[in-house]
């Protein structure tokens, strides 16, 4: 989260991204399976993974995107930044943190 608010900072203090919008986020694309055994395997936890069919998921007519992966090159160009935490490491923080 730290790369998170040092970017965030260095966007404030940049007059040419102000009324810009930036992705803001690591560029590893993850499966929401590996995500949650990322989870699982970063905290030590035995929780169990459930699988929850996607229409008892959402709602009627909710459609969501189905691959994220930010594009963060404008960002890097704007302010010279790339985040490089590590998600397993985002994970661990943000448990501890609680």
């Amino acid at each position: 989260m730290l790369d998170t608010v040092e970017v965030l900072v260095r966007l404030q203090n940049c007059l040419a991204a102000r009324g810009q919008v930036f992705n803001v986020g690591g560029t590893e694309e993850i499966s929401i399976i590996d995500l949650a055994t990322l989870v699982i395997t970063t905290l030590g936890s035995k929780s169990a993974i459930e699988f929850v069919p996607y229409a008892k998921a959402y709602a009627p007519g909710f459609d969501d995107m189905r691959r994220r992966k930010p594009v963060v090159d404008k960002l890097s160009r704007a302010v010279g930044f790339r985040l490089a935490t590590p998600l397993s490491e985002i994970i661990r923080r943000t448990a501890v943190s609680k």
